[in-house]
């Protein structure tokens, strides 16, 4: 008994747990501002407190929490989440046994400050369930600021059904970490409301990535790890948002930027961003299912009222060829036809089969053929028409066939113009793509015209900060094709 006592006496539960983070600055607004609201849900909103010209940086932030995936730990740096290039820092304490790695002397002593001296000495821990290991991170930041909870940040826990609650108390109390820190019933009172806030309030940290599928270059994201931004969650969602949340910008991965995208905003308009689900990639019915279960809200964004699904609608009525249904068993609104449901699976199979085929033949009449199928029964503004067109551009790519492949890619950027808009990531990306296929088919004109075009709607996207090798590729391009137009005059 003795002996448990000086065990606890001796413990770090006795020390307060309190992080330091000397460098950390509450990020400020540019152009908005916080305003509050009478809904419990929503708590704040952020406005303009200005009229806001598109493009314009509003928020630039650096995370008050973060934690790093396990499959980029040895990649990526465990505080900044920057991408390592060469040099790689271990932990200042030589025995340390957690897997972490540094870019820089200053990000090892930041996080040593802020978290990881509580838990160097500890590798056990490292086992510990994920949520209850961020909800300890919350905890040492918040108590730094004189905070038992996230500061500012809603939580919706009125929301939560009571055993949802009792199993994140159980979580905490039967966790290793614990027993290690001796937990008061306060502190996991404390770690359960910080558990709420973060699931309402995390960002997913995201990079782009580029890879090569038959010599074109696709661009992807993965996401490096989660972080909590405590002016950026002051931001609302909708599904069709005027602001882009950036990632990566300033050489730091973890480095936060809001750009505002909409044409113009008005003095006093809201200022809205994506919580994940946006009405160009997601059917209402996704968007409101994922917003309620997650954030506990229900969706009435503008995209959520309208009575027509775009990202959805893709069907053609089998009798008009008018109606755009995005049921397939539903009745047409032009022609109140009721669809033979059973011929649009058997048909899209069919599709599939083909595609396949062409894919392993690398025979472009299959292709051909299974477009006839598209457009039997998909309208021709959709995007599985311009999956099509980018399918066979890639197909003419591989078989040398650049000036075809560049055709190609034209229609598919008509048709995503028109599905996601054309100030956006994916006209952004596609008119990278057309840029190197219009390079290496020697299309100078053309080429600078739409690598010009790229660079506008990355910088008004703020793309020429977060995906600097595409936007240097661009401007590369520029250059390259204003000397040859220029020599050959």
């Amino acid at each position: 008994m003795a002996s448990d006592c000086l065990y606890k006496r001796l413990n770090p539960a006795h020390i307060s747990l309190s992080g330091w983070n000397p460098k950390f600055k509450q990020a400020n607004f540019d152009g908005v501002e916080i305003e509050k609201t009478k809904d419990k849900i929503i708590g704040e909103r952020v406005v303009a407190n200005a009229k806001l010209k598109q493009g314009r940086t509003i928020l630039e932030e650096d995370p008050f929490i973060r934690q790093l995936n396990d499959a980029n730990r040895t990649t990526h740096c465990t505080y900044c989440f920057t991408e390592f290039k060469k040099i790689k820092k271990l932990c200042r304490n030589k025995d340390c046994k957690w897997e972490v790695l540094y870019c820089s002397l200053n990000c090892q002593q930041q996080h040593w400050l802020t978290e990881h001296k509580w838990f160097c000495r500890f590798p056990n821990l490292a086992n510990t369930d994920k949520n209850v290991l961020f909800a300890l991170q919350g905890y040492i930041a918040s108590r730094s600021k004189s905070e038992y909870t996230l500061p500012g940040l809603v939580s919706n826990i009125d929301s939560y059904k009571p055993e949802d609650l009792e199993e994140y108390r159980k979580k905490i109390g039967n966790s290793e970490l614990s027993k290690v820190f001796h937990l008061t019933e306060g502190v996991i009172e404390s770690m359960v409301v910080i558990m709420a806030q973060i699931r309402c309030n995390t960002f997913a940290v995201k990079q782009f990535v580029i890879s090569k599928t038959l010599e074109i270059e696709e661009r992807e994201t993965i996401t490096l790890g989660r972080a909590i931004y405590l002016t950026a969650s002051k931001f609302n969602h909708s599904c069709n948002p005027n602001a882009l949340v950036l990632f990566g910008t300033n050489n730091v991965g973890s480095h936060l930027k809001v750009h505002f995208i909409g044409d113009e905003a008005k003095k006093n308009a809201e200022i809205n961003i994506s919580y994940g689900p946006v009405s160009t990639r997601h059917s209402k019915k996704q968007r409101k299912k994922k917003l309620k279960d997650e954030y506990f809200f229900d969706c009435n964004c503008s995209s959520c009222q309208l009575s027509y699904d775009p990202i959805t609608s893709i069907y053609k009525c089998q009798r008009c060829r008018k109606g755009r249904l995005s049921d397939i068993k539903s009745q047409c609104d032009y022609c109140d036809f009721d669809q033979n449901y059973l011929i649009i699976p058997k048909i899209e199979r069919e599709i599939k089969t083909l595609k396949d085929k062409a894919y392993m033949t690398k025979d472009l009449k299959i292709y051909k053929e299974a477009l006839n199928y598209l457009l039997e029964i998909y309208h021709e503004n959709t995007l599985p028409i311009g999956q099509w067109w980018d399918d066979v551009g890639a197909m003419y790519v591989k078989n040398g066939q650049l000036y075809e492949a560049s055709t190609c890619v034209k229609k598919s950027i008509e048709i995503v113009q028109i599905v996601f808009g054309n100030v956006s990531i994916e006209v952004a990306e596609e008119l990278c793509k057309l840029t190197g296929v219009l390079l290496e088919s020697y299309q100078t004109a053309e080429c600078f015209q739409t690598a010009m075009s790229a660079i506008s709607i990355f910088k008004i996207l703020g793309l020429d900060q977060s995906r600097p090798s595409d936007f240097q590729y661009l401007e590369d391009a520029v250059s390259f094709t204003r000397y040859s137009q220029t020599k050959s005059f």
